[in-house]
């Protein structure tokens, strides 16, 4: 079955007249498809998941907006097991067949229609000004080995193989920062990212990359299990905006899968 030739047929025929065209596309992983408006690039994303899963995905570039999946908006989805009291993520859609392919996509279909496309223009405003410049992030993807021994030290981890622990003092510095100007602490912000984006790669592999297309950050890609890539500065800073007082978030960026115990 030509599975992205369908994606293609289905999804990508229907939101053409949207003004969406093929971003990238995998044989193995489905097709990105994209919307600028200047500036701003609006995605959906028809995932393939390990040969035998769908998700469907509503993403920008707006600095600190959140990715929509799907599933929201197909509250009686059906929950499928991968053995007994094990359920898969909501958000996956499993196919057995060409038949079941087409209905999941068709699904996804009425979906971006119906929904998608207003859910995209709710996460095309960045949810805040306070945000690293394009400098900052150069910063971090050219010097991020040498800020990752240098604030480990700083931090007295330099030593550290626990990566539980590593987490740990990344949190305990953010908290030190809660109340202080962006400006001020826009540095160690990103000595924090390198010593988190280091840590990341040590555990789940990856490399680090410079990306334009997501508007000119240092991105990390290429990681193993469901989660394959993370903007590593950001995530530092939606911790320290959210006001996360405990290691929780970045735990769930570091399992390749939701039973790994770190």
């Amino acid at each position: 079955m030509n599975k992205i030739g369908k994606i293609k047929k289905i999804i990508g025929d229907s939101i053409s007249s949207h003004g969406f065209k093929i971003n990238n596309s995998d044989k193995n992983e489905g097709i990105r498809f994209v919307r600028e408006r200047g500036d701003l690039k609006q995605f959906i994303d028809v995932q393939i998941i390990h040969s035998k899963y769908l998700a469907l995905k509503f993403n920008t570039n707006a600095y600190q907006q959140k990715t929509i999946d799907g599933s929201e908006f197909y509250p009686d989805k059906k929950v499928n097991y991968l053995y007994p009291g094990l359920p898969i993520p909501k958000e996956w859609w499993l196919w057995n067949n060409e038949e079941e392919f087409i209905d999941i996509l068709n699904t996804f279909k009425s979906i971006i229609l119906e929904h998608g496309l207003n859910a995209l223009e709710e996460i095309s405003v960045p949810l805040t000004e306070k945000r690293p410049t394009i400098k900052t992030n150069q910063e971090l993807f050219q010097k991020h080995s040498d800020l990752n021994r240098e604030y480990r030290i700083l931090m007295g981890i330099e030593t550290e193989t626990s990566t539980r622990k590593v987490l740990e003092k990344i949190n305990n510095v953010i908290q030190e920062y809660k109340n202080k100007d962006f400006k001020e602490i826009e540095d160690n912000l990103v000595g924090l990212a390198a010593v988190y984006g280091e840590e990341l790669i040590s555990r789940r592999g990856g490399e680090w990359q410079w990306r334009e297309d997501y508007g000119n950050i240092c991105w990390i890609d290429k990681m193993r299990g469901d989660i394959s890539g993370t903007y590593p500065l950001n995530d530092i800073i939606y911790h320290l905006r959210e006001g996360k007082d405990s290691i929780n978030y970045f735990l769930n960026m570091f399992r390749t899968s939701s039973e790994e115990n770190i």
